[in-house]
């Protein structure tokens, strides 16, 4: 019986056995950590010290309530906001869209040919236009930027095998079925 190697003998080892040792023990401390500030910083403690029902502790630590608001908390929600704020307008002049990729490729602004093209073309025709492969990415794209244009519209064509004008909307009447007593007589 062949013995193999194992642990920091083995060939493909990369840690020694020292350092398995240690991470374990890092490990077991963090565990501990988090037990111990659990305890101290849990919403159960947290209610119970200041004398509060939990779900208090936690629409508190969301900054969903404060009966009177400090100066802290309206300054952490406004710059929450302004924030989110930054972030969407760095997404609008970082366009990723087929409308950025346009514009790139073109030299001209998207929204400016989408708005010379809607009076004589549907929106599927910009949209493919553009780059778009469907018509509600672009809208969506413009909802975003608050954009509204109205696009050509196509009346509907009757198809060749059945015009609409001789579709006989009427209900048609059904002749009743015999019932299986009536068929065996």
């Amino acid at each position: 019986m062949v013995s193999r190697a194992r642990g920091e003998n083995h060939p493909n080892a990369k840690l020694t056995d020292e350092d398995v040792e240690q991470i374990r023990q890092l490990i077991e401390w963090k565990k501990e950590e988090i037990a111990r500030i659990n305890s101290i910083a849990s919403c159960a403690a947290l209610a119970e010290k200041f004398d509060v029902s939990i779900r208090c502790i936690e629409h508190i630590s969301a900054y969903r309530s404060r009966c009177n608001p400090s100066s802290a908390f309206v300054a952490i929600a406004a710059k929450t906001e302004e924030a989110k704020k930054n972030i969407s307008i760095a997404k609008i002049a970082n366009d990723n869209s087929a409308a950025g990729a346009y514009e790139k490729r073109t030299g001209s602004k998207a929204i400016d040919v989408i708005r010379s093209m809607a009076g004589s073309h549907t929106a599927t025709q910009v949209a493919h236009h553009i780059g778009w492969n469907n018509v509600t990415c672009m809208r969506m794209w413009m909802k975003l930027r608050g954009f509204s244009v109205d696009f050509k519209r196509v009346k509907p064509v009757p198809p060749k095998h059945n015009p609409w004008g001789s579709i006989d909307l009427s209900r048609k009447q059904r002749k009743p079925r015999p019932s299986a007593a009536q068929s065996t007589l």
